[in-house]
């Protein structure tokens, strides 16, 4: 494992978490994110794992560095569920949340295509956005600064309206679901790849497809690598 808070893609990713504090050492759920490739990762010793520090040679950069994130509450919510409900708190950062069914059904409340303003309904723009269909399902916000204008259209059964923001109030959020949108954000199901202690980054299938989000769930292995239950 080498560096600190960022690491290089040959580190274990689960033994990074752990030294990071993302999670523990009984396994748990954390955000995955690719970065830039540093010149010098830096060694340190946190919650009772030591990594090691790591000089970059110039070139050598055929794979990304890697960040992490806690994974986020998954809530739930209804069809007139917005952006600015106070389940969201702070609007910092992701939000995951799952939608009931049939929330096309209802009037329509989204303003924006692909950056949505925070008055809209998640699960709506969700749907208008691709990333959920009318059956409902999971999917994450991941919040931004406000815009002063947002366009409107039809999309997937869904109409966004035009909305000024002229003031700039408020906030923006981009849906994030289970494929690879518009942001360039890639975030897979919460009930994540399962992965053995010794998992590194560059062992993902999607380790070369750029700037990207993975969830994972770590769970122990016992000595005869049968999956431990928590």
């Amino acid at each position: 494992m080498f560096g600190s808070q960022l690491y290089h893609p040959y580190s274990s990713i689960c033994k990074a978490a752990i030294h990071d504090g993302k999670i523990t050492d009984e396994g748990g759920e954390f955000i995955l994110s690719l970065a830039p490739m540093p010149h010098l990762f830096h060694g340190t010793n946190n919650n009772q794992l030591q990594s090691d520090s790591l000089q970059v040679e110039k070139g050598q950069t055929d794979y990304d560095a890697f960040t992490m994130q806690h994974a986020p509450k998954i809530v739930d919510v209804d069809c007139e569920t917005k952006g600015n409900d106070k389940m969201f708190g702070d609007q910092i950062g992701m939000k995951a949340f799952i939608c009931p069914k049939d929330c096309s059904k209802i009037p329509h409340n989204v303003f924006g295509v692909k950056d949505y303003f925070d008055a809209s309904s998640v699960c709506q723009a969700a749907i208008h956005a691709g990333i959920m269909t009318d059956n409902g399902g999971s999917c994450s916000l991941m919040f931004e600064k406000p815009y002063a204008d947002y366009n409107g259209n039809t999309q997937a059964g869904i109409t966004s309206k035009i909305f000024e923001n002229q003031e700039k109030e408020g906030a923006t959020f981009v849906v994030i679901g289970t494929k690879m949108d518009t942001t360039g954000y890639y975030v897979e199901d919460y009930k994540a790849d399962e992965i053995e202690e010794n998992y590194e980054a560059e062992d993902h299938p999607k380790a070369a497809k750029g700037p990207s989000r993975w969830s994972f769930t770590l769970f122990p292995f016992d000595e005869k690598g049968q999956k431990k239950v928590i």
